[in-house]
């Protein structure tokens, strides 16, 4: 395990609240949530040791989609289904021995989300 930590972005502003996986190709996999200034450490999944295993990851990135508010101001309600949104990074992270600052980079949102059709012209 080598210690691994960093920050999330999206658009170069801080993600909080991201669920950070990291999934090696062999060993236990890490994960984190971001504090309010998208800063993370990662931990193994079951919170014994800090850091990652050593080589190559799968990192994938979860958001949780807070209610908007209406245009009263109050806050609408959850009712009860999370709405979740899930990045995996194209390009596996390597951690290394000794300390890691990895930036993690959420792509750009886009007008029209991945499941909707792209008109044809």
């Amino acid at each position: 395990m080598s210690p691994v930590e960093g920050i999330v972005q999206q658009n170069g502003q801080p993600v909080p609240a991201a669920f950070v996986f990291f999934r090696p190709e062999k060993g236990k996999s890490s994960a984190a949530t971001t504090d309010a200034n998208g800063r993370y450490i990662l931990s193994s999944v079951s919170g014994e040791m800090q850091g990652a295993v050593l080589g190559s990851h799968q990192v994938t990135i979860t958001l949780g989609i807070s209610p908007e508010p209406v245009s009263d101001g109050k806050t609408v309600t959850n009712d009860g289904a999370l709405k979740l949104s899930q990045y995996v990074l194209p390009e596996p992270v390597i951690v290394k021995s000794g300390g890691n600052n990895i930036l993690l980079v959420i792509p750009s949102e886009t007008s029209t989300s991945p499941s909707e059709p792209t008109p044809e012209k």
